[in-house]
């Protein structure tokens, strides 16, 4: 596997790297279960899935739990993606 670091900074990395962007087209959608029938349409046409929570609200892990990885786990069988969980943490 490549290695982009011999050593992981522990307090800031800063980096930069020239992409070639082919195609990028972000679908946000609501997590509420009354809102399952409008996601599903959308499930065709993705390459990722990227689910973000909040590490300090049970509620928010519980919906990636009880919601989001029972829902993507549907969908392994019929598409060619990536899931992403992102773990969100805010200093007021």
């Amino acid at each position: 596997m490549f290695q982009l670091f011999s050593k992981l900074p522990t307090v800031l990395l800063q980096t930069r790297k020239v992409v070639r962007l082919i195609s990028c087209r972000y679908m946000i959608t609501a997590g509420q279960v009354d809102f399952k029938d409008l996601r599903t349409p959308v499930y065709g046409h993705i390459n990722m899935v990227i689910a973000c929570y909040s590490i300090d609200s049970s509620v928010s892990l519980a919906n990636i739990q009880n919601v989001w990885i029972p829902e993507v786990k549907q969908l392994e069988a019929t598409i060619n993606s990536s899931i992403i969980f992102i773990d969100l943490f805010f200093l007021l």
